[in-house]
């Protein structure tokens, strides 16, 4: 026993290195494949290394430091640019945001001159026609003076004879605005004319002037007998009464020579 405890002593450290590099034997194989595996990786790793290398050396025989150093100021100096640009963007958006405002308003104020520049062409050319038309009335006037003085003269002719009651006697209205009578083959001027026949001629001018420029078939007479005697008053109230080329006739009057020759007679009393 004793013997075989020291033969154990002697060989116990050797026993333990065994049992040590036993256990790292068991790795070997599994530490072998990942050997394996690394120097895969390693060679491949070489290869880039390699071709990286390659890349440098071509690389570092293009450089050149002169323009790197120009790139870098310029690429400094942009970079400044642009933080500066960055500072006054808010500034700038206000600024644009009010340019914006004023373009629309110049837009609607472009709008409004345009329409205004329309009617500016469209009065241009009303005006143009109106001065057309005004020459041409103007051009046109005395002929058309002459052919109202034509009608009026006919028509006046016509009430003349319907306020005489003679047919055998006819008015004549000139241009001039003068009053002729013809009856028979005698003509006379309307100075010479009777106080009768004056006011029946001169009721005939002023009768023909409404029916010919108002085109209308009513006529008032307001007070048509003042300052006039009895016979003149009732010679008027006939020569109104025989006037067939209105509808309607109206006399405003104190006077009641009228209440024998009108259909209606209307009162007019102030009660006191």
């Amino acid at each position: 026993m004793q013997i075989q405890q020291q033969a154990k002593q002697t060989h116990q450290a050797g026993y333990l290195l065994y049992l040590q590099n036993q256990q790292m034997a068991q790795q070997l194989q599994g530490l072998q494949t990942e050997h394996e595996t690394v120097l895969a990786l390693l060679a491949q790793q070489q290869a880039h290394d390699a071709e990286l290398t390659h890349q440098l050396t071509a690389l570092t025989a293009d450089f050149d430091p002169a323009v790197f150093s120009a790139l870098e100021k310029q690429y400094t100096d942009i970079n400044s640019q642009a933080d500066r640009l960055r500072g006054s963007l808010p500034q700038i958006k206000g600024r644009l945001a009010d340019l914006s405002v004023q373009l629309n308003s110049l837009a609607a104020i472009a709008k409004k001159r345009d329409q205004a520049a329309q009617e500016v062409k469209q009065r241009d050319r009303i005006k143009r026609f109106i001065n057309y038309a005004r020459k041409v009335y103007k051009a046109a006037g005395p002929r058309i003076t002459e052919r109202y003085v034509h009608h009026i003269s006919r028509e006046a002719d016509r009430l003349f004879r319907e306020l005489l009651g003679r047919a055998n006697v006819a008015l004549s209205w000139s241009a001039d605005y003068e009053i002729t009578v013809q009856e028979g083959a005698h003509t006379r001027r309307f100075m010479n004319l009777s106080g009768g026949e004056q006011m029946c001629a001169a009721l005939a001018v002023r009768l023909a002037l409404l029916k010919v420029l108002a085109d209308i078939d009513v006529a008032f007479f307001d007070e048509p007998t003042t300052n006039m005697d009895r016979p003149r008053r009732a010679a008027l109230a006939e020569a109104i009464a025989r006037i067939k080329s209105f509808n309607q006739l109206f006399v405003i009057s104190h006077d009641d020579t009228f209440e024998q020759v009108t259909e209606t007679v209307i009162t007019v009393t102030r009660e006191i």
